[in-house]
């Protein structure tokens, strides 16, 4: 029953991470939107490689949820959440303070990353959104999904006041905005769910 829900809820994750390179596009040009993707994909790279700690433990988690064993899963969760922060907190500050020295002397690119400031901005957003995202999976392994509409609502006035206010604020805008909308629901009500 919760499979519909969760294509749902995938469309309206995909505005929140993916519609703003796609803004960006138009709005910023190539050469800004080149270094806005790649800097977008590396978070999105250290993300993955930190919640595989809690990813692994999924299926654990739903046989917890039907054994009736629920009051069990923090004791394998909170550790794993140390573990998450931790990855993610050392390769962001790795992405931040290496990427561009990288970039420019080992791998001769031509391609830049975002500036230090909206970088740090970026993966402080992408943290954010990933942490929600742990609890998001914890609760649909209890074959619960009240998730589409806050997910499908964020995503679209992301979209939206992206858009909006793109022009005047440039990449602060396409950082920015997916992350005071998150934080003003997201962020925390999906971890009080979970």
């Amino acid at each position: 029953p919760t499979s519909w829900r969760t294509g749902l809820v995938t469309l309206g994750i995909y505005a929140t991470l993916n519609a703003s390179t796609l803004i960006c596009t138009t709005f910023l040009g190539p050469k800004v939107t080149t270094s806005f993707g790649l800097s977008s994909q590396l978070a999105l790279a250290a993300i993955s490689l930190a919640t595989a700690f809690t990813a692994v433990k999924i299926p654990l988690f739903a046989q917890m949820h039907a054994r009736g064993q629920t009051s069990d899963i923090t004791n394998v969760l909170y550790p794993r959440l140390r573990w998450f922060w931790l990855t993610y907190i050392g390769l962001a500050a790795g992405v931040v303070i290496f990427g561009p020295w990288i970039l420019r002397s080992v791998l001769h690119s031509k391609t830049t990353l975002l500036a230090a400031p909206l970088l740090t901005a970026l993966f402080l957003v992408i943290g954010l959104e990933g942490h929600h995202a742990i609890f998001r999976d914890l609760t649909l392994t209890s074959h619960r999904n009240p998730f589409v509409i806050p997910v499908l609502a964020s995503g679209l006035l992301i979209a939206v006041s992206s858009l909006l206010t793109v022009k005047w604020a440039g990449l602060w805008a396409l950082i920015l905005v997916p992350g005071i909308i998150q934080l003003c629901f997201n962020n925390w009500w999906t971890v009080l769910i979970g």
